[in-house]
Parts: C-alpha cells; structure tokens; sequence
C-alpha cells in the first residue's frame, strides 16, 4: 500500500490556495453586499466636497460631453464620434489629465450627464434586478424620491425595485437605486 506524504503533496497545496481564494471573494461579496451607511456617505462627500465641486465645475464646462469615464470621453451629439480619444472627441489631453486627477483622488471611473442632473457613480454591488447602485448627483432630485435617510431602506424594508435620493446640500445629493 503507498502512502502519500502531505507535506510535499502539490494537490493539497492547490486546494489550500483555492480555499484561501475562495475566503477572500467570499469577504469582498459580503463587504459590498450592502451600500455604505448614510454617516460614511456624508463623511467621504464632506471630506472630498472641493474634489467634487472642482469634477463638477469642470464637467459643467464641457457641455458638449455626454459623459466622460477614465477611458475616454463621449459626446452628447450623436452625430459626432461618441466614444473617442479624448484629443479626437475634442476634449484637450491637458483637460482629460486634470479629469483623470480627480478621478483618482474621488475613486470614481466616471461622471455622465442626465435630465435631472450629473451623476457620479460611487458604488454599486450586484446584476440587475438583484443588485443596487449609488451615486452622488448634483440637481434637483424627484421630490417623492427624498427621503431623511437611506439608512431606513436597507435589508427587508426594500422590497420593491426603485430610487431614493438622500439631500447632502442645496443641490448635491446621493441617490440609492436598488
């Protein structure tokens, strides 16, 4: 009968770093299972309030883009190239460095463009219907949309597919949609 020592088995070495892997994927789904607490949202948005302002000015700015993400910049004409080189869509490479500065610093891929507003996706966790997202938005949120706190909608008092809009100032705001 042949006996296998265990010490120097690779089979039991790659099954403890696929346990090991499968720990830490594990963690990181029940990290982000749930969105941040309204105290940590309020907290980042205060502490990098000048980063998103400046994001915002320069956007407001560039009028002519749909959206701009750290990959390129998209024009609102659909006529003209949408997703393009920055230099090609006629955003300057100086001015897509300072977009790229800022994305860094906020930890953000992206600012868009929308009817009530712009958008700065924050986070997110999930596939349609059975995820949520949140983002800050400078605008006018949908009045049957504010509510005091998004702390009140979590775990089972969300159980219907919608978007609710916490005021953080005069026209910033952050937006759950689950």
């Amino acid at each position: 009968m042949r006996t296998v020592k265990l010490r120097s088995s690779p089979l039991l070495l790659v099954l403890l770093v696929l346990v090991l892997l499968g720990a830490f994927v594990g963690i990181q789904v029940l990290r982000h299972a749930e969105p941040p607490r309204d105290e940590k949202l309020v907290d980042r948005f205060q502490r990098d309030r000048a980063d998103f302002d400046e994001l915002r000015r320069l956007f407001s700015e560039d009028s002519a883009f749909q959206a701009i993400r750290t990959d390129g910049a998209f024009r609102v004409d659909p006529r003209v190239q949408r997703d393009a080189e920055p230099d090609k869509s006629g955003l300057s490479a100086e001015r897509f460095k300072a977009y790229r500065a800022l994305f860094r610093r906020l930890k953000l891929q992206s600012v868009t463009r929308a009817t009530d507003g712009l958008h700065f996706p924050l986070d997110g966790f999930g596939f349609g219907r059975e995820g949520w997202r949140l983002e800050l938005v400078y605008g006018d949120p949908p009045a049957d949309q504010v509510v005091g706190s998004l702390d009140e909608y979590r775990g089972p008092a969300r159980q219907q597919r919608r978007s609710l809009a916490r005021r953080l100032d005069d026209r910033w705001y952050a937006r759950l949609t689950w």
